[in-house]
C-alpha cells in the first residue's frame, strides 16, 4: 500500500526510489502508511523424503503379521459359520486375501530395501514371503488335491449307477 498524500497535512509525497518515513512538510511518522519491503519467501529445499522408509516398514510388519491374522479370523470364526456355504467362503476368502495380500507386501517391501535400507524391514520382510510363500504352497497343493480328489468321487459314482442300471 502506497500513499500519495500525507494523512496529517495532505502535502504531496514525492515518488522516490526508497519509501519516505516522515512527512517533510509537517514531520508526520509515515512508516505505518508506507509499503514495506517483505523478503521473499525462502525457496523450499526437498529433503529426502522418509515415507517410503514408512511405508516399506509398514509393509514388512502386514507381511509377516498377515498369516496369523488369518489363521486368527479362521479360527475365531470356525464354529459360527459351521454349515453355512456363504460364510465360510467369505471367511475363507479372508484369509486367502491376507495371505496373499501379505506376499505381495513383503516382495515390495523387499524391493524397497534398496532405497530406503535394510534395518527394522528386511528381517520381517523375508519372514512374510517365507511364511506366506509356504501357506501359497499349501493352498496350491490342496487345490490339486481336492480336485483330484473330487474327480475321482465322481468318476465312482458314475460308475455306481452304471452298475444300478445295466441297460
Amino acid at each position: 500500500m502506497t500513499i500519495t498524500n500525507c494523512p496529517m497535512c495532505e502535502w504531496e509525497i514525492p515518488e522516490l526510489s526508497e519509501p519516505i518515513r516522515t512527512c517533510l512538510e509537517c514531520g508526520a511518522d509515515l512508516s505505518r502508511w508506507t509499503a514495506k519491503k517483505k523478503a521473499p519467501p525462502p525457496i523450499p529445499v526437498k529433503a529426502e523424503s522418509s515415507d517410503g522408509w514408512h511405508f516399506a516398514r509398514q509393509a514388512a510388519t502386514f507381511s509377516l503379521a498377515a498369516p496369523f491374522v488369518a489363521m486368527a479370523v479362521n479360527g475365531c470364526s470356525r464354529e459360527g459359520v459351521r454349515g453355512n456355504r456363504a460364510g465360510m467362503m467369505i471367511v475363507g476368502g479372508i484369509g486367502i486375501l491376507f495371505i496373499v495380500s501379505g506376499f505381495i507386501l513383503g516382495v515390495i517391501a523387499l524391493v524397497r530395501t534398496k532405497k530406503c535400507g535394510r534395518e527394522g524391514i528386511f528381517g520381517r520382510a523375508i519372514a512374510g514371503v517365507c511364511i506366506n510363500g509356504f501357506f501359497i504352497a499349501l493352498m496350491l497343493i490342496g487345490f490339486h488335491g481336492f480336485t483330484k480328489y473330487y474327480i475321482e468321487l465322481e468318476n465312482d459314482r458314475q460308475r455306481q449307477r452304471q452298475i444300478q442300471r445295466p441297460w
